[in-house]
């Protein structure tokens, strides 16, 4: 009988290709991810792209045709691997899911309505006026002069004058107020 001899020369070595450290996107494609496994490799997508059944590459997802990402009050605008909402004036993305909601501009701070009092509206706000204050054609509350549009209860023989919110009546020259009337 013939002994076996075996040297380091006849032991055959098995070692596993790591197919993905050779070069990702010559095996799975742009926008893959690879993972090595025992003798071969799968492909995935990255986030924002899904499997082409139809030749195993990663294409980019549309969100805008899923579904309403972006409101009531925005427009999708997808683009590779992800989406962005444009929102309308007055709203603005929140930080969660980038929806477009309004804008407080009474809380935030971006309306002042001095001389009045801020309402929020949604995707604007109002400035509703203190008593003696109109709205001028800028959304500011201005001093309504009453006494040039006749908006006062001032006597025929008395002089009106305007005042900040309000306005006064005083008796003009050679008149006097009866002692009767307040």
């Amino acid at each position: 009988s013939q002994e076996l001899q075996n040297s380091a020369e006849d032991l055959l070595i098995c070692v596993d290709i790591n197919e993905c450290a050779l070069n990702n996107t010559s095996f799975c494609g742009p926008f893959s991810l690879c993972q090595n496994t025992e003798g071969s490799y799968l492909c995935s997508c990255e986030d924002g792209f899904q499997m082409n059944a139809f030749n195993n590459l990663c294409e980019d997802i549309d969100e805008c045709l899923i579904d309403n990402k972006c409101g009531e009050h925005g427009s999708c605008e997808n683009s590779e691997g992800s989406y962005a909402c444009i929102c309308e004036a007055g709203f603005s993305n929140s930080d969660e899911n980038r929806i477009c909601v309004d804008i407080d501009e009474c809380e935030n701070g971006m309306a002042s309505c001095e001389n009045g009092k801020c309402q929020n509206q949604l995707g604007s706000f109002e400035c509703i006026c203190d008593a003696g204050y109109v709205l001028d054609s800028s959304n500011e509350c201005v001093d309504l002069d009453e006494c040039d549009t006749s908006n006062h209860d001032c006597s025929p023989r008395g002089q009106c004058s305007n005042t900040l919110g309000s306005f006064t009546c005083a008796c003009k020259p050679g008149i006097v107020k009866p002692k009767s009337f307040p």
